[in-house]
């Protein structure tokens, strides 16, 4: 669904909060702008360094692999994961 929002005097536009919560955009993340034919398009991007990957997937599978874990639990908290990325 499209909205019409204002370009403010510095060139600022607010995302409308729908948007946001469809992208998960949240105040402080980054946004890859680029110019197409179309128009412009905004793509988010996570800003997570290798060392931070390495230690989250680490301390999942260390978490993961306990027996009271069901696969749904797991499935879960790696969509979560995904998500931080």
């Amino acid at each position: 669904m499209a909205e019409l929002v204002g370009v403010k005097d510095n060139f600022q536009v607010t995302i409308p909060l729908h948007v946001r919560s469809a992208a998960s955009i949240r105040a402080g993340d980054y946004l890859e702008v680029s110019a197409v034919a179309e128009g412009i398009l905004l793509r988010p991007q996570r800003q997570v360094t290798p060392a931070q990957s390495v230690r989250s997937i680490l301390a999942f599978l260390k978490e993961s692999h306990g027996p009271d874990r069901t696969q749904a639990q797991i499935d879960a908290e790696l969509a979560a994961q995904r998500d931080q990325w």
